[in-house]
């Protein structure tokens, strides 16, 4: 019927959508780690900038 053919297509539509949902919080999750990660790296390089700097002042 297209009563039960729309609601297997609801049903569907739904776990996809929970794949998805799920998928993004994952996504999400790597753009926090990276953006930390890169903060680090911006503080490392910082600070070796900063060295060399010292060392030809010198």
């Amino acid at each position: 019927s297209t009563v039960g053919s729309l609601q297997g297509r609801v049903d569907s539509l739904e776990k996809a959508n929970s794949k998805l949902i799920e998928e993004l919080a994952i996504a999400k999750n790597s753009i926090i780690r990276l953006q930390e990660e890169n903060l680090q790296f911006r503080n490392e390089n910082l600070q070796m900038l900063m060295k060399t700097q010292q060392h030809l002042e010198v």
